[in-house]
């Protein structure tokens, strides 16, 4: 199993993503400004979690914090 390491950009945390070697070799070209396609479809096997940290930056206990644990990704 490879993991991704992301910043989240509001606590600064590095948060480690585990993830499959397929996901791991399309994030390193995954761009979100130039890929139409939706992220669940590529990086199906992600948590939505993650994908979230991958759409917005922010890490899932900042989540909480700003919008309420209303919205569980897990």
């Amino acid at each position: 199993m490879k993991h991704i390491a992301t910043q989240c950009t509001c606590c600064g945390n590095i948060i480690q993503i585990p993830c499959s070697e397929e996901t791991y070799v399309a994030a390193q070209f995954w761009n979100a400004a130039t890929d139409p396609r939706p992220i669940q479809e590529v990086f199906p096997d992600m948590s939505p979690r993650y994908r979230e940290l991958f759409i917005s930056g922010v890490c899932q206990a900042c989540w909480d914090v700003m919008f309420g644990e209303e919205e569980d990704f897990e």
